[in-house]
């Protein structure tokens, strides 16, 4: 069962972990990890210390993908932020700490490029599910969010951008 659990996380670094391959490797991982509760075998421990160990070194490698970036191929980290959520979605063993990583790269990212590519990246994640979930769940991408959603409210105060906004048959637009 140690090696099953093994063989779910692939070894090449460019390689993402498939959905179902998340599968199997919760249900070994909580397997082996009841088993260790009332057996302890150090086998047990060594298989799950080297799971833990390969997924940590997959959101690494993605991690340092993002710091080494280019700050103008802000899909590019776009998409490796989504990979590294994808992860922590389906592995929730390690949820809490992965988005804690997250969050880390997301303030290096900002130091790094700026708060206009990180306005870039949030108008990139509103775009897909996953991306819209690292919006709503990280601190650092909040405020963006509510500072956008402000600059569109604040049209709707301004009278004569609801007057031309507006349509129909009967409308006096001379106020």
């Amino acid at each position: 069962m140690g090696q099953k659990l093994l063989e779910c996380v692939p070894n090449s670094a460019d390689t993402m972990i498939p959905a179902r391959n998340c599968d199997s490797f919760r249900k070994y991982y909580n397997h082996l990890v009841s088993l260790f509760k009332h057996i302890k075998l150090p086998e047990i421990q060594t298989y799950l210390t080297k799971a833990e160990e390969k997924i940590f070194d997959k959101i690494n490698r993605l991690r340092n993908e993002i710091k080494d970036s280019d700050p103008k191929e802000i899909e590019k980290v776009a998409e490796l932020f989504m990979q590294i959520k994808f992860i922590s979605e389906n592995l929730p063993i390690f949820q809490e700490t992965i988005n804690l990583a997250i969050d880390e790269s997301l303030k290096n990212y900002k130091t790094k490029s700026g708060a206009n590519a990180l306005a870039s990246l949030c108008m990139i994640f509103e775009i897909h599910d996953i991306g819209s979930r690292i919006i709503s769940e990280h601190s650092i991408l909040k405020g963006e969010d509510w500072r956008r959603r402000r600059e569109k409210m604040q049209k709707q105060d301004d009278i004569d951008y609801v007057l031309n906004v507006l349509d129909g048959d009967e409308i006096d637009k001379n106020v």
